[in-house]
């Protein structure tokens, strides 16, 4: 009977954790998906590939403590900060859930200016099997109690 009780709180207290971690997933989701900037096309552009380049300033008072970014892009990026290569993705992802990359960038970030350049690559040709849509991009970067998120700027 002691064994089924601690089996049974255990499972409750690891799923309270799962469901607060997926909560803030969530979160993160709903803010990226209400983010989305893209870049726009015509029905001629689709047979081509695109390559569409984004960058965003971003003032920092102090080094951070912590510094993550979570990007999600159609069909593939490459992150640049202040002029160093980051990362490129995306993490794999089915069209119908996509998912978001979540990047370390506290060793990229300097007090001052910093610069965030992503290129977006759509239409990838070749023989990958990449949906073709009009590049697009949505970012969420959180500099310790700071956030900045893609928009129109």
């Amino acid at each position: 009977m002691k064994k089924l009780i601690i089996v049974i709180t255990l499972t409750i207290i690891v799923s309270s954790y799962t469901n607060g971690r997926q909560e803030n997933n969530n979160l993160c989701g709903r803010v990226l998906k209400n983010s989305i900037i893209w870049q726009r096309g015509n029905e001629n552009s689709l047979n081509e590939p695109l390559s569409v380049g984004f960058r965003k300033q971003v003032e920092i008072k102090r080094i951070p403590k912590k510094a993550e970014m979570m990007i999600f892009a159609d069909s593939r990026y490459v992150l640049w900060i202040n002029g160093k290569y980051v990362e490129r993705g995306p993490c794999r992802f089915d069209p119908k859930g996509p998912q978001y990359d979540v990047i370390a960038i506290k060793d990229h970030i300097n007090k001052g200016q910093n610069t965030i350049a992503i290129l977006v690559q759509g239409n990838v040709t070749g023989s990958l099997k990449v949906m073709k849509h009009c590049p697009g991009l949505t970012a969420l970067l959180k500099i310790d109690n700071q956030q900045y998120i893609t928009d129109s700027s």
